[in-house]
């Protein structure tokens, strides 16, 4: 076959790939030269997750329109609680650190950051983050689904604020006792 015929191939099949992309949502993997054709199930749900994440970033902000996937930098908070909320619904749903930090471009302390920071914004029940985060979250369900051939997940983190909580209310309980105990041994 000659390059010109490869090269015309090749340009085919990525506008082709794009137009079912931006039309179905579905991602789409073509293998040439097999004996017969099929068409598999075989999506990648974590690229899924990004895609809804940023989806939803761009109708909550349409001046991030431009930006294609969590790759890219910025600080500002909107951006940041979306990206947030991607890497702890990634995380929920099994995969590692590490594979959600190559995806994006970071490393696996990003995205414990991140993680933290979702479970503290949950804890104290951020109104801004919480309308980012359910809405993601039931549309990933609804869409992408189950994910059962993921590899063993780690160990959830726990926000230091989760730790920090339980500590306060079991140091309270334990003076309020301690404070009984004194007052009926002097009486």
């Amino acid at each position: 076959m000659s390059k010109k015929k490869v090269m015309e191939m090749t340009r085919f099949i990525r506008a082709f790939i794009k137009k079912f992309e931006k039309k179905y949502g579905h991602f789409v993997e073509i293998t040439i030269g097999v004996d017969e054709s099929s068409i598999a199930n075989n999506k990648n749900a974590l690229k899924s997750i990004e895609t809804f994440a940023i989806l939803a970033m761009h109708h909550r902000h349409p001046e991030f329109s431009h930006i294609k996937n969590f790759q890219y930098r910025s600080r500002k908070l909107s951006y940041m609680r979306h990206s947030q909320a991607f890497q702890y619904i990634a995380f929920n749903c099994g995969y590692s650190k590490v594979r959600i930090a190559t995806l994006i471009n970071r490393n696996h302390a990003t995205v414990i950051n991140s993680i933290r920071q979702s479970e503290n914004y949950l804890y104290w029940d951020c109104p801004d983050f919480k309308q980012i985060y359910y809405p993601l979250l039931n549309k990933i369900e609804a869409y992408v689904g189950d994910i059962s051939n993921v590899s063993k997940r780690q160990p959830i983190t726990k926000s230091i604020f989760t730790s920090f909580g339980a500590a306060k209310k079991n140091i309270s309980s334990n003076n309020q006792s301690t404070f009984g105990i004194k007052s009926t041994i002097q009486k």
